[in-house]
């Protein structure tokens, strides 16, 4: 088998043939060796920006009552546990705090450190590190589900607040350690 770099160059003549306004050139490498290789390009933004909506607009636009009030008693537990105040992300998630990434590949970008959103079918709760060192906590939460850093809950009233509580001090907690 051979092996082959592939390198696109961009063409500001568009003299390519194949139409995609740049030029591919292949190069022989030794066995075992494939790398392909691009001009670096910007990095997309992340979807979800902050933005200086009003927070308690929002809120006033949930339509279900009872969604409504669970989101005000997040709100205040999420901005007791960072001090930081609330701001949209996005069209319907509220945050707190802020923080940096970067993955190994370089991307990087903001997100919240904790955050909701009070969805029709549930509440989202965005725990940023994940739920690998909150598996004690989980197991005495109540009825909820997970996703990668999504928390689903029904009604706060089926859940412990007390544990909650515990869970999004913790998901605060580790975020700062690990990002400060």
């Amino acid at each position: 088998d051979l092996d082959w770099q592939v390198e696109f160059m961009a063409q500001p003549d568009n003299t390519d043939t194949t139409g995609s306004g740049c030029m591919v050139n292949f190069q022989y490498l030794s066995p075992l060796t494939w790398r392909r290789t691009m001009p670096r390009t910007r990095q997309a933004n992340n979807k979800t920006q902050p933005h200086n909506g009003s927070v308690r607009h929002f809120l006033e636009s949930v339509d279900h009552a009872g969604r409504a009030a669970d989101a005000v008693l997040l709100l205040e537990l999420m901005a007791a546990a960072t001090g930081e105040k609330a701001r949209l992300w996005g069209a319907s998630i509220i945050g707190f705090g802020k923080y940096r990434y970067v993955y190994e590949s370089g991307r990087e970008g903001d997100s919240m450190l904790i955050g909701f959103a009070p969805r029709k079918a549930n509440m989202v709760i965005y725990i940023m590190p994940g739920f690998d060192n909150y598996q004690t906590f989980l197991n005495a939460l109540g009825k909820h589900t997970t996703g990668a850093s999504c928390l689903y809950l029904g009604r706060l009233s089926g859940v412990d607040l007390e544990v909650l509580k515990r869970i999004i001090n913790a998901s605060v907690r580790d975020m700062r350690e690990k990002y400060s």
